[in-house]
């Protein structure tokens, strides 16, 4: 699954490794681009066609974009026949370094955000950061906050941060590798300590 405005960028190169692969597809399901596509019409539709294609027990969803997508997708495997497997290739900045990172996958509902949702990891997270070089320069930077952040949780990442953020905003190909390997093995050191998210206090949620 993907988006409008990532699947023309992305997809091919993505279906086009995945056949020489060997893979057998089922088809590619498209939503629109934004946070209105994290509702519960939206889910129900995405799951709708998925079984309409001929989707299984057998069948890995992939999702191929930001967090939208990767939130809809997530939610849409951990529902769909009871629960599906899933792969995550990001193609934002913050995608890369945290919501595909984790298992939390969900959609909006009236009352808020992410009301709605199941902890279903990945299978696979796979981050190619050359789809980055596709970013307008606003979603590079929303992305380097959650990389800032995570330094500020760690004293070596962050002294990196100050001294290769320029770089990693003018598209540093090693910058940004290096920024998405340490802020991965950061959240997944969070995530394992609390994947759910029950520690009373001073876990994954605070």
């Amino acid at each position: 699954m993907s988006d409008a405005s990532v699947a023309p960028l992305h997809g091919a190169a993505l279906r086009e490794g995945l056949l020489e692969s060997g893979f057998d597809l089922r088809g590619e399901i498209r939503v629109p681009p934004g946070e209105g596509s994290k509702s519960m019409a939206r889910l129900e539709a995405v799951l709708e066609e998925m079984l309409a294609r001929g989707a299984d027990r057998r069948t890995t969803v992939i999702a191929l974009g930001g967090g939208v997508v990767g939130d809809l997708a997530g939610f849409a495997a951990a529902v769909a026949l009871r629960g599906l497997p899933f792969v995550q290739v990001p193609t934002t900045l913050l995608a890369q370094v945290d919501s595909s990172v984790g298992g939390k996958t969900g959609v909006n509902l009236s009352a808020g955000k992410n009301l709605a949702g199941a902890f279903h990891q990945p299978r696979i997270v796979l981050a190619d950061t050359d789809t980055l070089l596709t970013l307008p320069p606003r979603e590079l930077r929303a992305g380097w906050a959650e990389v800032a952040k995570h330094g500020l949780l760690q004293g070596p990442m962050w002294e990196w941060c100050e001294a290769n953020g320029r770089a990693a905003m003018a598209g540093d190909a090693e910058a940004l590798r290096h920024a998405v390997l340490e802020s991965c093995r950061l959240k997944a050191g969070v995530v394992a300590a609390d994947e759910r998210e029950e520690a009373p206090e001073g876990g994954r949620a605070c």
